[in-house]
């Protein structure tokens, strides 16, 4: 029996030595790749010509979100009924320029004049899939929109 409590102390003290936290270093818990949630969009059916308004949370761990130069385009939405993407400039999300630092927050993504690609019809459907990039290169995952009409 005293040899299986001496073993039991000496397995108990290697498991608890195997794993070691220097607390002199930041943790990692949030990813240095932005990552986007879709939140909302204006409308699901609007007029031709109209405009959409998307809401989109993002989360990045080193708050390199956005860009001084406003000729840099770092968040893109894609059509999908013809692939074609717009770009837009974003400005720096993060509050304390410089620092490495989580931030979140929600933009707001403002689409203008959606028009009908087939001037034939009367309707059409589209989903519009959204990213971002940082200034390190990291790209967001694509968040889609739910289908939204756009009428004559």
């Amino acid at each position: 029996m005293k040899r299986l409590i001496i073993l039991f102390f000496t397995l108990l003290f290697i498991a608890c030595e195997n794993k070691s936290t220097d607390l002199s270093e930041p943790f990692d818990i949030v990813s240095s790749t932005p990552g986007l949630t879709f939140k909302s969009v204006n409308s699901t059916t609007i007029d031709n010509y109209g405009d959409l308004v998307f809401a989109i949370e993002y989360i990045d761990g080193d708050g390199d979100l956005g860009s001084e130069d406003a000729d840099e385009k770092v968040l893109f939405v894609v059509d999908s009924r013809d692939n074609i993407t717009s770009a837009f400039h974003v400005r720096p999300l993060n509050p304390q320029a410089n620092t490495r630092k989580i931030i979140t927050g929600v933009l707001e993504v403002n689409l203008d004049n959606v028009i009908l690609l087939n001037d034939t019809i009367q309707s059409e459907v589209a989903q519009f899939t959204i990213y971002m990039y940082d200034q390190s290169g990291n790209k967001s995952n694509e968040v889609v929109s739910p289908t939204i009409t756009i009428n004559r």
